[in-house]
This record gives C-alpha cells, sequence and structure tokens, in this order.
C-alpha cells in the first residue's frame, strides 16, 4: 500500500513492519479487494485550525477558507488540529491515510509522546509517524483494521500536532499534499486520494508585551464622571498611512449614541463611573504599535480636549499608562424650582423634588435637600447656585394627594446655559370621574357545548362575554368637610386651609336585561381588589337573586394601602347566553340577536360616607351570533364544516340529513329555502379559515341605533 512507503526513522522502523505486516495480513484475510494501485484522484479536503471544532467553528485560526494568518506570543507553545473536512469520492470507503506538515522559523513542531498526535479514534485502529525531519516536518499515518471506514460522517479530526513559537518573526503551518509520501487518502481499492487546495497558517510570533492603558478623566475630579462624552480610540498604521479606528468608550452608557456619531457600530468597552478607560493586550498592542491617538466625537459643551486630538506614545510611557485630562468649562450660575398650582391652591403633599447633574446618569446634587419641601404650603423652593450646564429636576409622584396632577414630565431637563431658571408647574385638575362601561359593543361567539350544540343551562355555557365597569379617573373633588379661608383646622389634621381631595370609599352598580335571553354575574374589578374592598353582590348565583337585574356594591373598612396597580376597574360584568340562543340562531350572513344591558345606579362614595360626583352610567350592548359557515360550532371555518355541509349537498326538507342549521342560503330567511344547494356549500367553503378571532368576512358588533345592512 503506497500510503505507507515514506521512509521512517531508524528507532520507529519496526512501527513500519507491523503495520505494513498487518495490512498484508488483512488483504490475505480478504477483508480489502488486493489490485494494482490506481491513477490519483482529487476531491478529498483537508483543514487546520486552532481551536473550535471540527470543520472550523469557533477556531482562532482556520485554514478551510485559504491562507489565513493568526498571532501568538514567542516562547508559547499552540496545537494545530488537523480534520477530514470531507472525504469526497472516497466517503464510506476509507482504508487509511496520512497527512505530513511542514513548518517554517521561527516555528518549530513539538513531538509527542509515541503516537499521540493521531486523535482519529476507532477509525485509527494502527497509527504510525515519520519524525525523521523534525523540527520543520513531521508525518503520521492511520489504516482502519476494518474498512471500510466512518470517515464519511466528516468533518472530521483526524490528528493533532503542537507547534511552538521560538521566537519572534513570521512562520507558516503547511499541509503538504500529494501522494505517495506526503498527504492522502487510501480508498479499499487503494486508489490515493489527494487534496488538491492549499492549506496553510501564517502563524505571527510576536513578543511578549505588557498590556497598556488609556484614561481619560476630568483633569480638576478625576472621579467626576464625563456625561455626554464618546472618545474614539485608534492606531497609527503605517502602510498606508492612517490611523485605524479601535474602539469607541464612553462614561454616559449611550452606546447606540456614541456608535450614530461614528457611523458604528463599535463596542462601548467601559461604562464605569469616574472616568473612560480602555485596556490593550500586549499582543495586540505588539502587532499594531505604540502610537493611538484619542479623538473626542461627541461631548457635552462643558467638557474639552485640547485640539480634540491626544496622542499615546507608550514607547516613550513609562509605566505604560496613558492619562488624558479633560478641562471643564463650565460657568456658575443658579437653577430655581417653581412648585406652582395652577388653580393658584395652596400646595400640599409634594416632597423630594431633587436636582440630578447631567440627567440620567450621574448622581442627585442635593441629596433630598434643600429641595425637598420644608412646609406644607410652600410653593417656590428657593435657588441654589451650581455649576452652570445641564440638569435635570425630578419629583416624586407617588406622594401627591388624590386629585393632583403633574403638567410636566416626571424628568425635566434644565439647561443653564440657555436659561437661569427652570420651572415645574403642578396644577389641581378640575372636572369629575366618568363612569365607563367598556367595551360598549362586544361580539360573543357561540360554540359547541355538546352533542345537541347548546348547554342544558345558561350557568354551563362556556361562552362568556365581559364587560368591565371603570373609571375615567380618581375623583378630584375637594372633601366637602375642608373649607378654605376660615383659618381653621377643620378636619383636626394640624393642617389649616388645606386643599385635600375626596378619596374613594365605596361604589354601586346594577345592570338590567332581558333574562330569557341572557344569564348575568358581576364581581369585584382589579381597583376593588387591590384596596381590599368587601364586596356585596346580588346576582343568579348570590345574594337575593333579584329578577332581571345583578347588583354589586363594594366599601372600604379604612384608609388602604396605595394599590398594587393603576388600574380603575370597580367591577365585571360577565354575560352568558340561553340555551335557546344556540337553537334559534344559524351560521348565516349577518345572523345574531342584540342584548341591551342597562346599567344603573352608578353610586361613587367617599371614606366619610359623602357622594363622590361622577358623570353616566352608560349602557352596553352584546351580539350573540354564530362565525358565518362554524356549522360544528368549533370557532373556525376549517375542513370539518365544508365536509357536513357538501355531505348534504342536494338534500330537502323531508330527508333525514336535512336541518335548518346546514341550509345558510339565502341568508336571513327564517325558514330558508327547504334545499342545502350549491350556494349553501359555497357559503360554507369561501368562508374558510374564518375564525372567531379574525372573521372572514367582518362580523363587527352590532350597533341597534345604526340600521342594518339587512342580508
Amino acid at each position: 500500500m503506497r500510503r505507507l512507503s515514506f521512509e521512517s526513522a531508524a528507532p520507529r522502523g519496526l512501527v513500519w513492519v507491523l503495520v505494513l505486516g498487518v495490512a498484508a495480513s488483512l488483504l490475505l484475510s480478504g477483508q480489502w479487494t488486493p489490485g494494482p494501485a490506481q491513477a490519483t484522484v482529487d476531491g478529498v479536503d483537508y483543514g487546520m485550525r486552532v481551536g473550535g471544532v471540527p470543520g472550523g467553528a469557533g477556531a482562532t485560526c482556520n485554514s478551510s477558507g485559504g491562507p489565513t494568518k493568526c498571532s501568538f506570543k514567542a516562547g508559547s507553545t499552540f496545537t494545530v488540529a488537523t480534520d477530514l473536512n470531507s472525504a469526497g469520492a472516497v466517503t464510506g470507503m476509507v482504508a487509511g491515510g496520512q497527512v505530513q506538515w511542514d513548518v517554517t522559523a521561527p516555528l518549530v513542531i513539538v513531538d509527542r509522546p509515541g503516537t499521540a498526535e493521531v486523535v482519529g479514534g476507532a477509525d485509527c485502529g494502527l497509527q504510525g509517524e515519520n519524525t525523521a525531519n523534525l523540527p520543520l516536518s513531521y508525518a503520521a499515518t492511520c489504516v482502519d483494521l476494518t474498512p471500510p471506514s466512518t470517515y464519511g460522517a466528516s468533518p472530521f479530526g483526524l490528528y493533532q500536532i503542537d507547534v511552538q513559537c521560538t521566537a519572534s518573526g513570521l512562520g507558516t503551518v503547511t499541509i503538504v499534499h500529494g501522494a505517495p509520501l506526503n498527504s492522502y487518502l487510501t480508498d479499499t481499492g487503494v486508489n490515493n486520494h489527494v487534496d488538491k487546495g492549499v492549506d496553510v497558517l501564517n502563524i505571527n510570533c510576536v513578543p511578549s508585551s505588557p498590556r497598556v492603558k488609556i484614561v481619560v478623566e476630568d483633569a480638576a475630579d478625576p472621579g467626576k464622571k464625563l456625561s455626554g462624552t464618546c472618545f474614539l480610540i485608534s492606531y497609527e498604521q503605517a502602510s498606508p498611512p492612517a490611523n485605524v479606528p479601535f474602539d469607541v468608550v464612553s462614561d454616559n452608557y449611550a452606546k447606540q449614541a456614541c456608535d450614530q456619531a461614528l457611523g458604528g457600530p463599535l463596542s462601548d468597552s467601559n461604562g464605569s463611573v469616574g472616568n473612560v478607560e480602555i485596556v490593550i493586550s500586549g499582543v495586540l498592542f505588539a502587532q499594531v504599535g505604540a502610537r493611538w491617538h484619542v479623538q473626542q466625537v461627541q461631548s457635552n459643551p462643558k467638557y474639552d480636549i485640547d485640539n480634540t486630538k491626544y496622542l499615546c506614545d507608550f514607547t516613550a510611557l513609562q509605566p505604560a499608562k496613558c492619562d488624558i485630562l479633560v478641562t471643564n468649562n463650565r460657568l456658575a450660575g443658579n437653577i430655581t424650582v417653581n412648585i406652582n398650582s395652577a388653580s393658584g391652591l395652596p400646595v400640599d403633599g409634594v416632597q423630594c423634588v431633587d436636582v440630578y447633574d447631567d440627567p440620567p446618569e450621574n448622581t442627585v446634587l442635593n441629596a433630598g435637600s434643600p429641595f425637598c419641601e420644608a412646609a406644607p404650603d410652600s410653593e417656590v423652593i428657593e435657588p441654589i447656585t451650581l455649576p452652570n450646564g445641564l440638569y435635570g429636576v425630578v419629583f416624586d409622584k407617588s406622594t401627591l394627594p388624590l386629585g393632583m396632577i403633574v403638567t410636566t414630565p416626571n424628568e425635566v431637563e434644565c439647561d443653564l446655559n440657555a436659561s437661569q431658571a427652570c420651572k415645574v408647574d403642578y396644577e389641581v385638575a378640575s372636572g369629575t370621574p366618568h363612569n365607563l362601561k367598556l367595551p360598549p359593543l362586544q361580539n360573543l361567539f357561540l360554540t359547541a357545548q355538546g352533542e345537541k350544540l347548546g348547554p342544558e343551562t345558561c350557568a354551563q355555557s362556556t361562552d362568556v362575554a365581559e364587560f368591565s365597569y371603570e373609571l375615567s379617573n380618581l375623583p378630584r373633588t375637594p372633601d366637602p368637610k375642608e373649607w378654605l379661608g376660615n383659618g381653621f383646622d377643620d378636619d383636626q389634621d394640624t393642617l389649616v386651609d388645606e386643599v385635600e381631595f375626596q378619596e374613594l370609599g365605596a361604589f354601586a352598580l346594577s345592570v338590567h336585561f332581558d333574562p330569557k335571553l341572557v344569564c348575568v354575574n358581576v364581581e369585584p374589578g382589579q381597583r376593588a381588589l387591590d384596596t381590599g374592598m368587601v364586596c356585596l353582590i346580588d346576582d343568579k348565583d348570590d345574594g337575593l337573586q333579584p329578577q332581571r337585574q345583578s347588583r354589586i356594591g363594594c366599601l372600604t373598612k379604612k384608609s388602604h394601602d396605595p394599590p398594587a396597580s393603576d388600574s380603575l376597574e370597580l367591577a365585571r360584568i360577565l354575560v352568558r347566553p340561553q340555551p335557546e340562543a344556540y337553537k334559534l340562531l344559524r351560521a348565516h350572513k349577518n345572523n345574531g340577536m342584540i342584548v341591551h344591558l342597562t346599567n344603573q345606579g352608578c353610586n361613587l362614595v367617599d371614606m366619610k360616607g359623602h357622594p363622590i360626583p361622577a358623570v353616566g352610567c352608560p349602557d352596553a350592548d352584546l351580539t350573540i351570533r354564530w362565525l358565518e359557515g362554524d356549522i360544528d360550532g368549533t370557532c373556525g371555518v376549517d375542513v370539518q364544516d365544508q365536509q357536513i355541509v357538501a355531505f348534504r349537498w342536494g338534500v330537502k326538507l323531508g330527508h333525514l340529513l336535512y336541518h335548518q342549521r346546514f341550509d345558510l342560503e339565502p341568508s336571513g330567511v327564517v325558514n330558508s329555502d327547504g334545499d342545502v344547494d350549491i350556494k349553501d356549500v359555497q357559503f360554507v367553503f369561501g368562508r374558510h379559515g374564518s375564525t372567531c378571532d379574525d372573521p372572514n368576512p367582518a362580523q363587527p358588533p352590532k350597533n341597534p341605533n345604526v340600521s342594518d345592512p339587512g342580508p
């Protein structure tokens, strides 16, 4: 077998005798088909990599895409793995093969003990090697003792050699392709297959250098955050002369803004508070050189680098750290925050208005004082002298009393370069809450509840429409027990002539309906649950079970903590269809019946039992209907509906297969036309794919105040 015909070192000679002997015994045993060597065939694909997995994924270097270059420190040793990326035409018929590697200085091959370079597993039952030309050349072979091999499961890892950078410089690792002495595969017919491509790793052995650091910081205050700044780090390239962008760093967590300024994307290496810092590895430093530039590409107006550029020349820096100092050109100025009431009433409950430097990244300047209100009726916060620049005013809305809203956002920027005053207005809103029933119009699509479609009782139906009784906003009406201008503490809370608003303590609602069409349940809404209200319910399941109506009333025992959510839902109204609706309606065009739900007694009461003015007590309308063409009641028109109606094509009134449920056209006729004809079949087929969530054609809920379009 020619794949084993290269010269071996004297100490290894016995190995090759053994290999040839085993091969000969295999030939004699009939496991291989003997015959003369055929012409060399191409199509095999070898590949080298450092790291990663067979095929090259995740590799530091990978020759599969052509010659590649990578760097390692001088004196270090790394492992080069060789894979069979593709066996080409030999797939499933491999009997063995070998690979030869050549390296050039400053690289050398480090010999592993025995044939430890062979890692092919079961496919290399017998291994051999040629170490005669070490450390610059090495070859290894493997023979499959039970061919054909499973090499076809490529990419397949075959060999690993250890290579060392003995000094700095550029060297190469090359697979020497060609049979019968170098790199090839042999099939079970003793044909040699070679890789006609090029597999080269260009290895740059770089001198061991310490890592270097570039730090940008405030000249007067090294620990100060450089908000609103981005710095481009680049290195000098000799040929052609250029500054090559390496990274962009910032001290404001504004990576996206930095990237946009540069036409990005680049990485935001460090967002630490107090400075901008980037560390450059020794390997990279040795590769690209010692001259690095820092350019301020985005800045807050108050920070400057002289001439916008700075050079870090590490050949002259000891230790290897470059400090770039920026100047702070802020001017002294004042900032004033006004806490006003748009209605002219005194303000009560405004707390902790904080001022931030360079919002929103920096820390609170005043630490809650003096910008936190000191007195209940304070309307103006005294000015404080601060450096001029960009500031933010943030106030805590959660401390506001009921009925007080803020006309400005929660955070307000004040640019003292343009103005020396920042005004924050509080406003007592006018008006009363509106009672809402949502949605005002709604569909309730029927679905099959059993073999007879409809349920036995209304309560057993799983078809439920849900309405929500909500408030448009919390009450903003003054407490009737608190009088302004009399100079007394009317509610004995130590505050004189302050504005207090009614707090919701209880509500009641009654829903009227036609019990022949629907049954109705009511239950507490999210607001009632969040505030721990106690509810009294009269509906078909609870309480007095009144006729033609369901009602709910909820009360609060005492003042409660702020609710867990912002929901203003007081109650939910659950509506189910009576069983007769399933029989009366058919899934034809514009089918349905409208159920009117009338709200009465929408009462709001404050914590002290006084009525709270509210607007409206709106009604709602529910359209109970089938999805058009949904014969089997699954809330979708599919092949089952089509099969049901197609099976009955041609039947007429009087036939056992006939039923009005399948007689869909002409639509709107109470008694239909007495047969299931092609119009009925097309009505179902033409709505294929329609669902209750997305009816096709659309089936909007009906408004009784708008004329019906007809069939």
